[in-house]
């Protein structure tokens, strides 16, 4: 859990966005069980410094909407909203996942993947571009982490042709390059992006909250981490936050390194325009 704020030697918002932060650990969290109780002491030190009285609550029973100062949100408007989250104890949020916890999602151009890598394009199970009958034909899109149980790249069939359909879309190619963010590539044909940021997903991405959380293709069963934020992201709803104006969800490409993606760039546009909107500091809550 990390703090980003403004330097003490400025109080303008428009000078803060621009200038450099800040950042303080404040909680190592195992869980999201800790990341709510880092939370709820965040909110009691945040009320200290303004020297507010802080009323004891269970961490897990801080009142509804809280972070409104009470107010329902589905009776204010969203500008409403953000001006009694501005004035409540609440400090804004960006939500960074760790390694694998993001669904990525591949588009396929069938004849350059063809022409390319007809090894994959068989291993797939495919033999055309054309559709018709008895013909084999990839879809555009497909989710490639973590892949439907029906998927050509099911992660879970003993089919040796679906590890490596897997294994082949997944994979990067390394170009030497003086761009960092096109130094990795996928293979031709093949063009990879968090869930939500493709045609076929770009409105059903939640604001980029959906890749983060109930990542396992099944959707009542979510064995462990596959969960990802789900458990926080509901929880923070219940006490007043709202997606895209009090919280944020920095969903990335987990194959590539923090230089290679455009995440840091994402993490610092979220956080200079939530403090621009409500004038807080931000929280960020990752797991690596």
């Amino acid at each position: 859990l990390m703090i980003r704020r403004p330097p003490r030697s400025t109080q303008s918002r428009s000078s803060a966005a621009s200038d450099v932060y800040k950042r303080q650990i404040l909680f190592i969290a195992n869980d999201a069980s800790d990341i709510q109780s880092a939370l709820f002491k965040h909110i009691q030190s945040l009320q200290d410094s303004l020297g507010k009285t802080f009323q004891p609550q269970t961490q897990y029973n801080l009142p509804e909407n809280y972070c409104l100062n009470g107010k329902d949100p589905k009776k204010l408007t969203i500008k409403q909203s953000t001006i009694e989250f501005a004035k409540g104890p609440c400090s804004p949020v960006v939500i960074v996942p760790g390694h694998q916890g993001t669904m990525l999602r591949a588009q396929v151009n069938c004849p350059v993947l063809r022409k390319e890598r007809p090894d994959i394009f068989q291993a797939c199970g495919w033999d055309q571009c054309e559709k018709g009958f008895f013909k084999n034909v990839p879809a555009n899109e497909y989710t490639i982490w973590i892949p439907p149980l029906e998927s050509p790249m099911n992660l879970f069939s003993p089919n040796e042709k679906n590890s490596i359909c897997l294994g082949a879309f997944l994979q990067l190619h390394y170009q030497n390059t003086a761009d960092p963010l096109i130094r990795f590539v996928d293979t031709p044909g093949i063009k990879t992006d968090w869930f939500g940021r493709t045609p076929e997903t770009k409105s059903q991405g939640q604001c980029g909250f959906r890749p983060i959380q109930n990542m396992f293709p099944v959707s009542k069963i979510q064995p462990g981490p596959t969960s990802g934020f789900a458990q926080m992201i509901s929880y923070l709803e219940r006490l007043g936050y709202q997606k895209s104006y009090s919280m944020q969800a920095i969903p990335y490409d987990f194959r590539k390194t923090i230089t290679t993606n455009d995440a840091s760039k994402l993490i610092e546009q979220s956080i200079d325009y939530m403090y621009n909107l409500v004038g807080k500091k931000a929280v960020s809550y990752t797991h690596l």
